[in-house]
């Protein structure tokens, strides 16, 4: 039907986990990560964008309701899951 698969949406991935997001956020640095690794990743590292490497004033997270309703749309029968935990992710961009 002409619909892409997520594994074909690069879109709908995590940078820092490569994961499907389940719960994307926008962050101040302007990319959406899933929330849960960005959080893990200011957690390690501190208020550094995992893209750029630079500071961030703030940690405030927005919820990117467009981005969730394009991956739902795009895999509507992909489960959910964590897609990080502990020490996953290089995020090195």
């Amino acid at each position: 039907d002409g619909r892409r698969s997520v594994a074909a949406a690069p879109e709908c991935t995590c940078p820092i986990s490569h994961a499907r997001f389940v719960d994307p956020v926008l962050a101040p640095d302007g990319f959406t990560y899933e929330r849960e690794c960005i959080e893990e990743w200011w957690r390690l590292r501190g208020a550094k964008s995992p893209m750029t490497g630079r500071d961030l004033a703030t940690t405030d997270l927005v919820p990117n309701l467009a981005m969730r309703s394009l991956c739902a749309e795009l895999s509507p029968l992909v489960g959910g899951g964590s897609p990080c935990s502990s020490g996953s992710g290089d995020g090195t961009h």
